[in-house]
């Protein structure tokens, strides 16, 4: 019972951070599935992972649509098997899960930072920031959750291992690999952490670069050099790479040298560096999609600007790495778990995604920590007011996440406010066609193609949308000025938008002689469709 009671009083702090967290995040429950963003192919349409049969878990050992992620599969295999396809089954355990990631966080910032207060700011600001919500609320990205959850479980047993001086850790042994540099508390966790870690791994494969992170913590805060005992890690990291590859290369998602250059991919890659900081700052006007519609340029300020701030960043890191370790460290351990998500390796439609920041972010939400107990326990005046100046921007990020949220209950509300953060978003209205109720996506490409009518694909969207609603003369009126403002101009799309634009093209122009929307040419596109008469 004391043992008990100890163990409640001792981690009471992370009990308390995972229920604030589920209460804030827990509307997501009610959600519905994102059935055109990936939730109906991985979901509702697919029997492979629909059971827990040696069958089924062959079948979850495999790549499947560009991922491979076993452990996320019969995690949603257990869900259906005990709640079918009930959409708030799956939003829960979601939920549930990043409740657990927002206590783990606070006991490895607490056992780094050597301070309650700082952890405590350190996990609110991780687990409450609107740059969580796609990862909460989407299905489909149970993988950031769950590989999430053992990623901070591999780093906690880790420094449980190599951290004697944390209070109540057992007593410790010299670790024979570094002379006697360094004291191991016991090795049993540091086997633990390895197994966390490939559980992590096969929960997605984002997670290979912790080896790394590892590593820059032995350098800070640990100040300790142990290369062999990284090696088990560094082994699961080639094998979770190489299945990430395996999955990813049939689809032929990512993007060759000859659509998108070296140039370009360094911006690209700057941009994506700069964006999941900038936005963990000033996280205004968040989007579910951050579409790469055109090849980056240098005289564009977003890009330029991003090459600046991370060029700065970089050498302050690089040049300040004996006087400010922790920033060193922390940029260094950001950059290598973004790096695989950028425009270095740019796949599919998103310039950036407000789930790649859900680990990555994590050494800089830890900076923050540190910075705020540094501040809280200066002796100057201002650090009173410190206490009631976090727990006020805690609450407008609580207010803000609880804002987002219900963007994603249904693909209609995702996709209409895709189309009002990038009105020239072609993916976004394509998925608001298929996905949605027409009614809507009348009405809202019909104002985007008012406010903008050099928009081309909106424009075709909007034709397709009114023909099929038998409103024959004003589809085709927009078919006819949307060929004409295709024609007219090449704006330079990038290759994979450019593949969808001749599409758009060809449809178009069957419409134009005589293909009625009964027809061949619109078969793919009313499958799906919520028919409104």
């Amino acid at each position: 019972m004391v043992s008990t009671r100890r163990l409640l009083r001792s981690n009471g702090p992370a009990l308390a951070i995972a229920g604030v967290t589920a209460f804030i995040f827990w509307p997501a429950v009610s959600f519905d599935w994102l059935r055109y963003w990936d939730d109906g192919a991985h979901l509702i349409w697919n029997e492979g992972y629909k059971g827990l049969s040696p069958t089924h878990l062959s079948w979850m050992s495999r790549p499947f649509i560009g991922q491979w992620m076993p452990l996320t599969w019969l995690s949603w295999a257990i869900d259906f098997k005990l709640w079918g396809l009930d959409p708030s089954a799956y939003h829960r355990t979601n939920v549930l899960l990043h409740a657990l990631n927002a206590g783990l966080l606070f006991l490895v910032a607490r056992r780094l930072l050597h301070s309650t207060w700082g952890a405590l700011a350190a996990a609110l600001l991780w687990a409450l920031h609107p740059m969580r919500v796609e990862s909460v609320a989407w299905v489909n990205e149970r993988r950031d959750v769950l590989s999430g959850l053992f990623y901070l479980l591999a780093i906690l047993t880790y420094l449980k291992g190599v951290m004697p001086h944390f209070p109540g850790t057992e007593s410790t042994r010299e670790h024979p690999d570094t002379g006697g540099r360094i004291r191991l508390t016991n090795t049993r966790w540091l086997v633990v952490s390895v197994i966390c870690f490939a559980l992590a791994v096969l929960s997605k494969a984002l997670a290979v670069s912790l080896p790394i992170v590892l590593l820059l913590l032995d350098y800070y805060p640990l100040r300790r050099r142990a290369f062999l005992e990284k090696l088990p890690y560094v082994a699961i990291s080639v094998v979770g790479t190489v299945m990430a590859f395996a999955a990813i290369l049939p689809m032929q998602v990512v993007a060759p040298l000859e659509w998108i250059s070296l140039d370009d991919r360094l911006l690209l890659t700057a941009y994506s560096l700069w964006f999941y900081p900038l936005t963990t700052l000033w996280p205004s006007g968040l989007s579910p999609m951050y579409e790469l519609t055109f090849l980056p340029r240098w005289t564009e300020w977003r890009y330029l600007g991003a090459v600046l701030g991370v060029g700065i960043c970089s050498a302050i890191a690089i040049r300040g790495r004996r006087r400010w370790p922790a920033w060193s460290v922390a940029w260094a351990a950001y950059v290598v778990t973004v790096l695989p998500v950028s425009g270095l390796f740019q796949n599919g439609y998103q310039l950036v995604a407000l789930r790649y920041g859900y680990l990555a972010t994590l050494p800089l939400i830890l900076l923050v920590g540190a910075g705020a107990d540094g501040l809280w326990r200066r002796p100057w005046w201002p650090a009173r007011l410190l206490p009631g100046a976090a727990g006020g921007a805690l609450g407008v990020l609580a207010m803000l996440t609880t804002a987002f949220l219900p963007v994603y209950r249904t693909d209609t509300v995702l996709w209409t406010r895709a189309i009002e953060y990038d009105p020239g978003c072609v993916m976004c209205a394509n998925y608001l066609v298929h996905g949605g109720d027409l009614r809507v996506a009348l009405t809202v490409l019909a104002g985007v193609v008012a406010a903008h009518p050099e928009i081309q694909e909106q424009r075709f969207q909007l034709g397709m949308v009114a023909y099929i609603r038998a409103r024959g003369p004003e589809g085709e009126a927009h078919f006819r000025e949307y060929l004409r403002l295709a024609e007219a101009r090449a704006p330079g799309y990038i290759r994979r938008i450019e593949v969808e634009r001749q599409q758009h093209m060809a449809m178009a122009r069957s419409v134009l002689t005589g293909r009625r929307p009964d027809g061949r040419i619109f078969d793919g596109e009313l499958r799906g469709f919520e028919r409104v008469r």
